[in-house]
C-alpha cells in the first residue's frame, strides 16, 4: 500500500514542514502530493474527477504525478517477483535468495 499526501498547501510553511515530515517518516509514503485547491472542490461538488473538471489545472497534474509515481512502484515491484521467480527457476537446489520487494518508495 502507499501513502498519498493531500491537502497540501505549498503556501504555508506548516504545510511543507508536515509534507516532508511524511515522506520521511512514514513508509511508502509517495514523493508526489495533491494539493488543496477549489477545483478539486468546485469538481466534487459536480461529481466530477478533477482531471475530467479542469484537466489543464495544477491539481489535475498532481493526481497524474501520484498515479505515475505508484505505476513506476507497481512496475518495479513486478520486475523484482519476476527476478525472484527467474532465480528459482535458474538455481532449483538454491537455498538463498535476495529480492527487494519494497520498490522505489522505500
Amino acid at each position: 500500500s502507499q501513502y498519498v499526501p493531500t491537502r497540501y498547501s505549498k503556501g504555508k510553511k506548516l504545510g511543507h514542514e508536515i509534507l516532508e515530515w511524511y515522506q520521511e517518516n512514514i513508509p511508502n509514503c509517495t514523493r508526489s502530493f495533491i494539493r488543496e485547491s477549489i477545483e478539486s472542490e468546485e469538481a466534487i461538488a459536480l461529481g466530477q474527477s478533477i482531471v475530467e473538471y479542469r484537466p489543464a489545472s495544477k491539481c489535475a497534474d498532481d493526481f497524474k504525478a501520484v498515479f505515475e509515481e505508484i505505476v513506476k512502484c507497481i512496475n518495479a515491484r513486478e520486475d523484482a517477483v519476476n527476478e525472484f521467480v527467474h532465480q528459482i527457476y535458474s538455481n532449483p537446489t538454491h537455498t538463498h535468495f535476495e529480492v527487494n520487494t519494497h520498490g522505489p518508495l522505500s
